[in-house]
Protein backbone atom coordinates (compact mmCIF):
# COMPACT_ATOMS: atom_id res chain seq x y z
CA UNK A 1 0.00 0.00 0.00
CA UNK A 2 2.91 2.24 1.09
CA UNK A 3 4.90 1.32 -2.34
CA UNK A 4 1.32 2.27 -4.52
CA UNK A 5 1.27 5.80 -2.48
CA UNK A 6 4.56 6.60 -3.50
CA UNK A 7 4.89 5.14 -6.74
CA UNK A 8 1.76 6.92 -7.18
CA UNK A 9 3.37 10.51 -5.71
CA UNK A 10 6.29 10.23 -8.03
CA UNK A 11 4.29 9.93 -10.85
CA UNK A 12 2.28 12.94 -10.22
CA UNK A 13 5.46 15.14 -9.40
CA UNK A 14 6.98 13.72 -13.03
CA UNK A 15 3.86 14.75 -15.04
CA UNK A 16 3.96 18.67 -12.85
CA UNK A 17 7.88 18.67 -13.71
CA UNK A 18 8.00 20.87 -16.99
CA UNK A 19 10.44 19.51 -19.13
CA UNK A 20 13.67 21.70 -19.66
CA UNK A 21 14.56 22.36 -23.41
CA UNK A 22 17.29 24.18 -24.65
CA UNK A 23 16.39 27.33 -26.18
CA UNK A 24 18.57 26.14 -29.46
CA UNK A 25 17.32 22.71 -29.28
CA UNK A 26 13.77 22.11 -31.28
CA UNK A 27 13.75 18.84 -31.80
CA UNK A 28 10.94 16.67 -29.46
CA UNK A 29 12.49 14.88 -26.50
CA UNK A 30 13.08 10.89 -26.03
CA UNK A 31 9.18 10.62 -24.42
CA UNK A 32 7.93 12.24 -28.07
CA UNK A 33 9.66 9.96 -29.79
CA UNK A 34 9.53 6.96 -27.58
CA UNK A 35 7.89 5.27 -31.05
CA UNK A 36 11.92 5.17 -32.58
CA UNK A 37 13.08 2.59 -29.91
CA UNK A 38 16.76 1.58 -30.26
CA UNK A 39 16.80 3.93 -33.00
CA UNK A 40 17.05 7.14 -31.44
CA UNK A 41 21.08 7.47 -32.36
CA UNK A 42 20.04 7.56 -36.12
CA UNK A 43 22.31 10.12 -37.55
CA UNK A 44 20.92 13.68 -38.23
CA UNK A 45 20.01 14.92 -41.18
CA UNK A 46 22.69 16.85 -42.94
CA UNK A 47 21.24 20.66 -43.39
CA UNK A 48 21.07 21.64 -47.18
CA UNK A 49 24.36 23.36 -48.30
CA UNK A 50 22.92 26.79 -49.99
CA UNK A 51 24.74 27.40 -53.10
CA UNK A 52 25.91 30.65 -54.08
CA UNK A 53 24.80 31.09 -57.87
CA UNK A 54 27.30 33.46 -59.42
CA UNK A 55 26.05 35.56 -62.18
CA UNK A 56 27.96 35.33 -65.41
CA UNK A 57 29.88 38.22 -66.63
CA UNK A 58 28.97 40.46 -69.17
CA UNK A 59 30.83 40.32 -72.09
CA UNK A 60 32.63 42.83 -73.44
CA UNK A 61 31.57 43.85 -76.65
CA UNK A 62 33.59 43.04 -79.90
CA UNK A 63 36.05 45.57 -80.77
CA UNK A 64 35.44 47.13 -84.31
CA UNK A 65 37.71 45.41 -86.62
CA UNK A 66 38.92 47.71 -89.60
CA UNK A 67 38.38 45.94 -92.68
CA UNK A 68 41.53 44.92 -94.84
CA UNK A 69 42.60 47.34 -97.06
CA UNK A 70 41.48 46.77 -101.00
CA UNK A 71 45.21 45.92 -102.36
CA UNK A 72 45.14 47.58 -105.56
CA UNK A 73 46.43 45.03 -108.99
CA UNK A 74 49.52 46.09 -110.51
CA UNK A 75 49.02 48.87 -113.32
CA UNK A 76 49.25 47.36 -116.39
CA UNK A 77 51.96 48.15 -118.58
CA UNK A 78 50.83 51.08 -121.26
CA UNK A 79 51.57 50.09 -124.66
CA UNK A 80 54.30 52.12 -126.31
CA UNK A 81 53.20 53.47 -129.86
CA UNK A 82 54.16 52.31 -132.88
CA UNK A 83 57.73 52.26 -133.84
CA UNK A 84 58.58 55.51 -135.94
CA UNK A 85 55.24 56.90 -136.08
CA UNK A 86 54.70 60.24 -134.99
CA UNK A 87 53.88 59.67 -131.79
CA UNK A 88 56.78 57.81 -131.25
CA UNK A 89 59.25 60.01 -132.73
CA UNK A 90 57.77 62.55 -130.65
CA UNK A 91 58.54 61.01 -127.32
CA UNK A 92 61.77 59.26 -128.69
CA UNK A 93 64.13 61.62 -130.90
CA UNK A 94 64.79 63.85 -127.79
CA UNK A 95 66.36 60.84 -125.71
CA UNK A 96 68.24 59.95 -128.91
CA UNK A 97 69.81 63.41 -129.18
CA UNK A 98 70.37 63.88 -125.57
CA UNK A 99 72.38 60.61 -126.23
CA UNK A 100 74.18 61.39 -128.74
CA UNK A 101 74.99 64.69 -127.37
CA UNK A 102 76.48 63.42 -124.14
CA UNK A 103 77.53 59.87 -125.84
CA UNK A 104 78.76 61.08 -128.94
CA UNK A 105 79.95 57.64 -130.54
CA UNK A 106 79.74 56.75 -134.52
CA UNK A 107 76.71 54.68 -133.72
CA UNK A 108 74.72 56.90 -131.45
CA UNK A 109 74.89 59.88 -133.90
CA UNK A 110 73.94 57.89 -136.69
CA UNK A 111 71.01 56.38 -135.50
CA UNK A 112 69.71 59.83 -134.56
CA UNK A 113 70.58 60.93 -138.23
CA UNK A 114 68.07 58.37 -139.21
CA UNK A 115 65.56 59.16 -136.94
CA UNK A 116 65.78 62.97 -138.12
CA UNK A 117 65.68 61.23 -141.85
CA UNK A 118 62.83 59.61 -141.19
CA UNK A 119 60.95 62.73 -139.20
CA UNK A 120 61.63 64.69 -142.25
CA UNK A 121 60.50 61.95 -144.97
CA UNK A 122 57.47 61.64 -142.93
CA UNK A 123 56.85 65.66 -143.32
CA UNK A 124 57.60 65.61 -147.00
CA UNK A 125 54.74 62.64 -147.69
CA UNK A 126 52.26 65.17 -145.47
CA UNK A 127 53.22 67.76 -147.13
CA UNK A 128 52.77 66.53 -150.82
CA UNK A 129 49.15 64.49 -149.63
CA UNK A 130 48.53 68.33 -148.43
CA UNK A 131 48.99 69.50 -152.06
CA UNK A 132 46.89 66.57 -153.49
CA UNK A 133 43.84 67.45 -150.72
CA UNK A 134 43.95 71.07 -151.27
CA UNK A 135 43.98 71.71 -155.30
CA UNK A 136 40.18 72.13 -156.43
CA UNK A 137 38.78 72.14 -153.21
CA UNK A 138 37.35 76.26 -152.52
CA UNK A 139 37.27 75.53 -148.70
CA UNK A 140 40.95 74.50 -148.39
CA UNK A 141 43.16 76.29 -150.87
CA UNK A 142 43.94 79.51 -149.87
CA UNK A 143 44.43 81.01 -153.75
CA UNK A 144 40.94 80.77 -153.76
CA UNK A 145 40.64 83.46 -151.11
CA UNK A 146 43.28 85.16 -152.00
CA UNK A 147 45.82 84.49 -155.58
CA UNK A 148 49.45 83.95 -155.21
CA UNK A 149 50.16 86.31 -158.12
CA UNK A 150 51.64 89.57 -157.91
CA UNK A 151 49.54 91.20 -160.51
CA UNK A 152 46.27 89.69 -159.24
CA UNK A 153 47.12 89.86 -155.52
CA UNK A 154 47.54 93.98 -156.39
CA UNK A 155 44.83 94.63 -158.37
CA UNK A 156 42.77 92.63 -154.99
CA UNK A 157 44.73 95.02 -152.76
CA UNK A 158 43.47 98.14 -154.98
CA UNK A 159 40.02 96.82 -155.21
CA UNK A 160 39.90 96.56 -151.17
CA UNK A 161 41.10 99.76 -150.54
CA UNK A 162 38.07 101.10 -152.28
CA UNK A 163 35.61 99.27 -150.85
CA UNK A 164 37.47 100.00 -147.14
CA UNK A 165 37.19 103.89 -147.79
CA UNK A 166 33.45 103.42 -148.86
CA UNK A 167 32.90 101.35 -145.76
CA UNK A 168 34.66 104.00 -143.89
CA UNK A 169 32.55 106.87 -145.16
CA UNK A 170 29.54 104.93 -144.24
CA UNK A 171 30.71 104.92 -140.77
CA UNK A 172 31.09 108.68 -140.66
CA UNK A 173 27.89 108.84 -141.48
CA UNK A 174 26.71 106.97 -138.84
CA UNK A 175 29.30 108.07 -136.36
CA UNK A 176 31.68 110.72 -135.09
CA UNK A 177 35.11 111.08 -133.28
CA UNK A 178 35.98 112.20 -129.87
CA UNK A 179 39.47 113.51 -129.35
CA UNK A 180 40.81 114.21 -125.81
CA UNK A 181 44.01 116.32 -126.23
CA UNK A 182 46.28 118.60 -124.36
CA UNK A 183 47.74 122.22 -125.61
CA UNK A 184 51.34 121.45 -125.64
CA UNK A 185 51.23 118.00 -126.12
CA UNK A 186 53.43 116.96 -129.21
CA UNK A 187 51.89 113.42 -130.48
CA UNK A 188 48.59 115.40 -130.55
CA UNK A 189 50.10 117.49 -133.01
CA UNK A 190 51.11 114.89 -134.86
CA UNK A 191 47.96 113.05 -135.06
CA UNK A 192 46.39 116.31 -135.93
CA UNK A 193 46.53 116.53 -140.10
CA UNK A 194 45.56 112.49 -139.87
CA UNK A 195 42.51 113.59 -138.08
CA UNK A 196 42.07 116.49 -140.76
CA UNK A 197 42.37 113.93 -143.57
CA UNK A 198 39.47 111.71 -142.30
CA UNK A 199 37.53 114.61 -141.38
CA UNK A 200 37.53 115.81 -144.99
CA UNK A 201 37.64 112.38 -147.10
CA UNK A 202 35.81 109.78 -145.06
CA UNK A 203 32.81 112.90 -143.88
CA UNK A 204 33.71 112.48 -139.73
CA UNK A 205 32.96 114.41 -137.13
CA UNK A 206 35.53 114.91 -135.23
CA UNK A 207 35.07 116.66 -131.75
CA UNK A 208 38.52 117.58 -130.26
CA UNK A 209 38.19 117.83 -125.99
CA UNK A 210 40.92 119.68 -124.12
CA UNK A 211 42.49 118.57 -121.03
CA UNK A 212 43.77 121.64 -119.42
CA UNK A 213 41.27 124.10 -121.58
CA UNK A 214 43.75 125.68 -124.13
CA UNK A 215 43.90 124.86 -128.14
CA UNK A 216 46.54 122.89 -129.44
CA UNK A 217 49.55 124.55 -130.51
CA UNK A 218 51.07 124.81 -133.97
CA UNK A 219 48.33 123.46 -135.59
CA UNK A 220 45.32 124.39 -133.84
CA UNK A 221 41.63 123.02 -133.96
CA UNK A 222 38.97 125.26 -135.07
CA UNK A 223 36.39 124.77 -132.31
CA UNK A 224 36.78 122.38 -129.23
CA UNK A 225 35.64 121.93 -126.09
CA UNK A 226 37.03 121.84 -122.47
CA UNK A 227 36.48 118.27 -121.05
CA UNK A 228 34.49 118.69 -118.02
CA UNK A 229 34.74 114.93 -116.55
CA UNK A 230 34.33 112.85 -119.46
CA UNK A 231 38.22 112.09 -119.81
CA UNK A 232 38.22 110.11 -116.48
CA UNK A 233 34.75 108.19 -117.56
CA UNK A 234 36.04 106.81 -120.54
CA UNK A 235 39.29 106.04 -118.80
CA UNK A 236 41.69 108.32 -120.71
CA UNK A 237 45.30 107.39 -119.75
CA UNK A 238 47.13 108.78 -122.19
CA UNK A 239 47.10 110.70 -125.82
CA UNK A 240 45.79 111.70 -128.02
CA UNK A 241 42.80 109.56 -127.25
CA UNK A 242 40.33 108.72 -129.79
CA UNK A 243 37.04 107.20 -129.42
CA UNK A 244 34.18 106.30 -131.79
CA UNK A 245 30.72 108.12 -130.68
CA UNK A 246 27.71 107.71 -132.16
CA UNK A 247 24.39 109.41 -131.49
CA UNK A 248 22.67 106.82 -129.51
CA UNK A 249 25.25 106.57 -126.92
CA UNK A 250 27.61 103.65 -127.84
CA UNK A 251 31.12 104.95 -127.18
CA UNK A 252 34.17 102.87 -128.32
CA UNK A 253 38.13 103.40 -127.83
CA UNK A 254 39.79 103.65 -130.92
CA UNK A 255 43.03 104.12 -129.65
CA UNK A 256 45.16 105.90 -127.30
CA UNK A 257 48.31 106.81 -129.01
CA UNK A 258 49.69 108.17 -132.42
CA UNK A 259 48.08 106.23 -135.81
CA UNK A 260 48.83 106.40 -139.48
CA UNK A 261 46.08 106.83 -141.68
CA UNK A 262 45.74 103.18 -143.00
CA UNK A 263 45.80 102.43 -139.28
CA UNK A 264 43.58 104.59 -138.05
CA UNK A 265 41.04 103.75 -140.99
CA UNK A 266 41.42 100.03 -139.86
CA UNK A 267 40.82 100.56 -136.33
CA UNK A 268 37.51 102.23 -137.55
CA UNK A 269 36.17 99.76 -139.08
CA UNK A 270 36.90 97.08 -136.53
CA UNK A 271 35.35 98.90 -133.96
CA UNK A 272 32.55 99.18 -136.46
CA UNK A 273 31.96 96.04 -136.33
CA UNK A 274 32.32 95.15 -132.74
CA UNK A 275 29.41 98.05 -131.76
CA UNK A 276 27.34 96.70 -134.88
CA UNK A 277 27.66 99.86 -136.42
CA UNK A 278 28.44 97.94 -139.67
CA UNK A 279 27.44 94.45 -140.39
CA UNK A 280 29.50 91.36 -141.35
CA UNK A 281 29.23 91.70 -144.94
CA UNK A 282 30.08 95.16 -144.79
CA UNK A 283 33.23 94.31 -142.92
CA UNK A 284 33.91 91.36 -144.99
CA UNK A 285 34.11 93.65 -148.43
CA UNK A 286 36.92 95.80 -146.81
CA UNK A 287 39.24 92.67 -146.92
CA UNK A 288 41.37 91.75 -149.54
CA UNK A 289 40.02 88.50 -150.09
CA UNK A 290 38.30 87.18 -153.36
CA UNK A 291 35.76 85.21 -150.90
CA UNK A 292 35.60 85.75 -147.32
CA UNK A 293 32.58 83.83 -146.58
CA UNK A 294 34.73 80.71 -146.93
CA UNK A 295 34.99 80.19 -143.04
CA UNK A 296 34.30 76.62 -141.95
CA UNK A 297 34.01 77.34 -138.43
CA UNK A 298 31.54 80.09 -138.66
CA UNK A 299 29.36 78.11 -140.90
CA UNK A 300 29.53 75.32 -138.23
CA UNK A 301 28.57 78.11 -135.45
CA UNK A 302 25.48 79.53 -138.19
CA UNK A 303 24.16 76.02 -138.69
CA UNK A 304 23.85 75.52 -134.45
CA UNK A 305 25.00 72.02 -135.12
CA UNK A 306 27.04 71.64 -131.66
CA UNK A 307 24.77 69.05 -130.08
CA UNK A 308 24.74 66.94 -133.43
CA UNK A 309 28.71 67.13 -133.30
CA UNK A 310 28.68 66.11 -129.42
CA UNK A 311 26.59 63.17 -130.25
CA UNK A 312 28.89 61.76 -133.12
CA UNK A 313 31.86 61.95 -130.49
CA UNK A 314 29.93 60.53 -127.78
CA UNK A 315 28.59 57.90 -130.01
CA UNK A 316 31.82 57.49 -132.11
CA UNK A 317 34.87 58.72 -130.65
CA UNK A 318 37.06 57.20 -128.17
CA UNK A 319 37.84 58.58 -124.65
CA UNK A 320 39.58 61.54 -126.34
CA UNK A 321 36.79 62.48 -128.58
CA UNK A 322 38.93 61.28 -131.56
CA UNK A 323 36.47 60.45 -134.39
CA UNK A 324 37.10 58.24 -137.74
CA UNK A 325 38.20 60.46 -140.37
CA UNK A 326 35.97 59.61 -142.85
CA UNK A 327 32.77 60.25 -140.49
CA UNK A 328 34.14 64.05 -139.28
CA UNK A 329 34.80 64.69 -143.21
CA UNK A 330 30.87 63.72 -144.08
CA UNK A 331 29.66 65.66 -141.19
CA UNK A 332 32.13 69.05 -141.76
CA UNK A 333 31.02 68.33 -145.77
CA UNK A 334 27.41 68.22 -144.92
CA UNK A 335 28.03 71.82 -142.61
CA UNK A 336 29.91 73.44 -145.99
CA UNK A 337 26.84 72.66 -148.18
CA UNK A 338 24.50 74.22 -145.04
CA UNK A 339 26.49 77.56 -145.13
CA UNK A 340 26.39 77.51 -149.27
CA UNK A 341 22.95 77.45 -149.25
Amino acid sequence: MLKKTLLLAICTALTHVAPVVSAQDTRPGFYERKQEGWFFYEVEPEEPEIKIIEEPPIPEPPMAQTPPEPIEPAPEKPTPPPAFSSKWLKENMPKYLENAIDNPTIENVTIYLYLQRIAMDKSHAYAQMSQLAVVGNPFLDEATNRPFAAFASQDLDRKAGIRSSETVKLVGERAGIFVFFKSDCESCMIQKPILDIVARMDHFSIVPISLDGKNLQNTPFDDFKVDDGHATMFGVQNLPALYLVTPDGIVSSISQTMLSLEELRERILTVARRENIISQEEFNNTKPLLNANNNIAQMIQDNKNDDLLQEITATHGDESGYVDPAMLSKFIQQQISQGVK
